[in-house]
């Protein structure tokens, strides 16, 4: 496991996937962070040293400690910019339609969509008609 998360961060760190260089930063301290706590099992796995064990058990519990933070505080980050922004266009923009109509206040329902007469039936062709079975 420790070689494969290896693998992964030197090519990460060769190939830069992301247009933003904070992207790739953090991505690569993650990828870090995964390798210690891989390379940190691996140590446990051998008991080497109770002391070392017990060292091991604390790193690793405040680097997945910092991690979950950090995820969490950045979606909050996002959320409170999410909705900050949703509020500002509230104020601001008018309500849009789902399907791009306008609302019932802004039509002119006065006005008659038809701009032809309505052709009538009459009774000679509504007695004309016969039902065939």
């Amino acid at each position: 496991m420790f070689l494969l998360c290896s693998l992964i961060l030197a090519f990460h760190s060769t190939f830069q996937p992301y247009k933003e260089r904070r992207a790739n930063a953090v991505e690569a301290l993650y990828l870090i962070t995964l390798c210690v706590l891989t390379f940190l099992q691996v140590l446990k796995k051998l008991n080497v040293n109770a002391t070392l064990t017990e060292m091991a058990n604390i790193i690793r519990t405040v680097l997945l400690i910092l991690t979950s933070l950090y995820a969490l505080s950045l979606i909050a980050l996002k959320a409170v910019r999410f909705f900050k922004q949703r509020s500002k266009c509230q104020k601001k923009c008018p309500p849009i339609s789902r399907r791009g109509y306008g609302s019932m206040e802004d039509t002119d329902s006065d006005r008659p969509h038809d701009t032809g007469p309505v052709p009538e039936i009459s009774s000679s062709v509504i007695s004309s008609v016969t039902i065939v079975q």
